[in-house]
């Protein structure tokens, strides 16, 4: 199991939604995050393999928290961060090792 936390998924969800144009949810930032360290710790292993996941929900319900400044901000929630590391995995494929802070177990 991945561990992701709601700063990563919602920065995800939102670089997500601006690469595509189109709002996606908390649950699709979760995955996509996921999606990139995996990808990322394949890639440093030197190898190669196919990563699947879905679009699993709509951004919708969120233009109110998650897309909202204003509600990120009040929540104490730093994006930034987050959202330097997605964006760069997107460019470059490559996800930075502490980037994630992640917690595994079987």
């Amino acid at each position: 199991m991945i561990v992701v936390s709601d700063a990563q998924s919602i920065a995800a969800a939102r670089a997500v939604s601006r690469r595509l144009g189109k709002l996606c949810g908390g649950s699709t930032g979760t995955n996509i995050w996921a999606c990139a360290l995996i990808a990322s710790e394949l890639a440093r292993a030197g190898q190669a393999g196919s990563i699947v996941s879905i679009l699993c929900d709509s951004g919708e319900r969120y233009r109110s928290s998650y897309f909202d400044d204003a509600w990120i901000a009040a929540r104490g929630l730093d994006l930034t961060p987050h959202e330097v590391a997605i964006e760069r995995f997107f460019d470059t494929g490559a996800m930075s090792p502490d980037a994630a802070k992640i917690s595994r177990t079987n």
